[in-house]
């Protein structure tokens, strides 16, 4: 269910001291759970909660989120098929609701939904996936 997926990504980031991220996840439920819904805030504050988790894991705090799945592509410490995903999923964000979007933000409803889900799950695999990552250097 996703309401124990939200519940579990709010444990793990609680728990591993994850404050800048979960203080984003919590920004990203807010404008998710506004009415009107803030769907641009939901999707930017989601993504940016999932790549500060990524980058606390794989200890590059000053890079891009795209130099960090370079170096989890290079490091296979995922799945070629799920960096696929992300880096579809950073291609989204720097074009329709990041900081350097180069259009209008139009992500319909349901577009919405997928990101925001995508990223908690993005949240949850990056967290989980500490354990087995070796420090970069």
């Amino acid at each position: 269910e996703v309401n124990l997926q939200i519940a579990a990504a709010i444990a793990e980031l609680s728990s591993q001291g994850y404050t800048p991220a979960l203080a984003l996840f919590h920004d990203a439920q807010d404008a998710y759970h506004d009415r009107p819904r803030r769907d641009r805030d939901t999707c930017a504050n989601v993504f940016d909660a999932m790549e500060s988790v990524a980058k606390e894991v794989f200890q590059l705090p000053n890079v891009t989120f795209g130099s960090i799945l370079a170096h989890i592509r290079k490091t296979q410490a995922l799945q070629a098929e799920i960096i696929d995903v992300f880096e579809k999923v950073n291609s989204l964000r720097n074009h329709k609701f990041g900081h350097g979007m180069t259009v209008p933000f139009d992500l319909s409803l349901a577009e919405v939904d997928f990101t925001y889900l995508t990223c908690i799950a993005g949240i949850l695999l990056f967290v989980r996936t500490k354990q087995t990552v070796q420090p970069s250097s």
